[in-house]
């Protein structure tokens, strides 16, 4: 059960980030080698907090890599060490370990405070509270993610009981991050944004979405340089430790970095140059179209990938007018995130396709065809096309 935080009389016990145990002030919890096993035995009860558990399954779980002479009395004596430790705190008619009928169990009934139950909690009432009352539910989110110091029990590297209950509280923290970021946003309050990045960066530095929300915040500041050596800084980490490339959102998040930092040279108005985006595509004017395929060329040749310029163009005697229209909201509803199109020049569309292969190309183009024609409400009008990978377009 939850204890108030400020009752005196209450065991804390803290588990993201590090292990402590405290009474009154009093650190209790002790690391050494001669005290391991008992702590380690409190860790395991707490983390199965609510279950009974069998005196057999105890013994596997803490003394796997070891054999004791006697296992039963060995877990005897490490449960009466960790009652003699836990004992100023302690309450009789409801003590912290409870054996009964070989089953040993954490008892929730007992006077203690545990950073995970609140920091659940605290998710909990944010979220409820975002939509009705979202100054609260910002402060309750605060409180929340302030808990999470880093990973469950870390001293645990090789349990296996520990891995289960590690992965779902480093989610909870992921998704209660990114819904606070989410609210953040909706109040504008890019400060708030900026401090929630740079704590989580701190306590889960391996967490892509972390990363590219940090990247984010810094180009809705201006700060494309920094964006850049962020976006450089994960990358490398990435490949480092886990031996991944950038994935596409990575990829998408370079894109953007580079657009910016394109035009923050050539000193163009970004107001007036500005993308907009429409189901996740982007559609610019003519001069962005070419910045964003002249940086896509050059990133192309530091990773060896490939993408797609196409153009379409109308041969016909029909308004060009009005199937520029229908072309274009055709575009808005057919292209995905990461494209790109522009109204290159009269009767002319041209779009940038992060794809890889020509098959890839003639699908998406082959179904622009197909609800393009029917749509333009005469036999006689045609849309011609054609397409190239981008390193071998010379200029736009």
């Amino acid at each position: 059960m939850l204890q108030a935080e400020q009752q005196e009389e209450t065991l804390r016990i803290t588990t993201l980030g590090r292990f402590r145990v405290e009474w009154q002030g009093r650190l209790l919890s002790d690391e050494s080698r001669r005290a391991s096993k008992v702590w380690e035995l409190l860790k395991y009860l707490v983390t199965n907090r609510g279950r009974d558990i069998p005196t057999d399954t105890l013994i596997e779980d803490l003394w796997e890599d070891e054999e004791p002479k006697d296992p039963g009395r060995a877990l005897r004596n490490t449960v009466y060490r960790l009652r003699q430790v836990l004992s100023a705190g302690d309450d009789p008619e409801s003590p912290y370990v409870i054996l009964s009928r070989g089953f040993y169990r954490f008892n929730t009934s007992s006077q203690y405070w545990l950073d995970t139950e609140e920091f659940e909690q605290l998710s909990t009432q944010a979220k409820g509270l975002s939509a009705i009352e979202p100054s609260e539910s910002i402060q309750l989110y605060r409180r929340c993610l302030s808990l999470y110091k880093g990973e469950y029990l870390p001293g645990q590297v090789y349990a296996d009981w520990v891995l289960p209950v590690r992965n779902y509280y480093r989610r909870l923290f992921l998704e209660t991050f990114l819904s606070y970021v989410d609210l953040l946003k909706a109040n504008n309050d890019l400060p708030g944004i900026g401090a929630a990045c740079e704590h989580a960066l701190q306590v889960e530095p391996l967490e892509e979405a972390i990363h590219l929300q940090f990247i984010d915040f810094l180009l809705r500041t201006g700060k494309a340089k920094a964006a850049q050596a962020q976006y450089n800084y994960a990358s490398s980490l990435f490949y480092r430790e886990m031996g991944v490339k950038p994935s596409p959102d990575m990829l998408e998040a370079y894109r953007r970095i580079t657009l910016q930092t394109e035009l923050s040279k050539h000193g163009s108005d970004q107001n007036q140059l500005c993308p907009q985006r429409s189901d996740g595509s982007y559609y610019c004017e003519p001069e962005l179209f070419r910045f964003i395929c002249s940086s896509e060329k050059r990133r192309l040749q530091l990773t060896g990938t490939n993408m797609f310029v196409a153009g379409l163009q109308f041969k016909g005697t029909s308004d060009i007018d009005a199937q520029e229209s229908i072309l274009s909201g055709i575009l808005k509803e057919t292209l995905r995130r990461g494209d790109t199109f522009c109204r290159w020049k009269p009767g002319e569309f041209l779009l940038l396709l992060p794809v890889t292969d020509r098959e890839r190309v003639e699908k998406i183009i082959k179904r622009i065809c197909e609800r393009y024609q029917p749509q333009c409400g005469t036999t006689d009008q045609m849309l011609h096309y054609w397409y190239e990978p981008l390193g071998l377009v010379k200029e736009l």
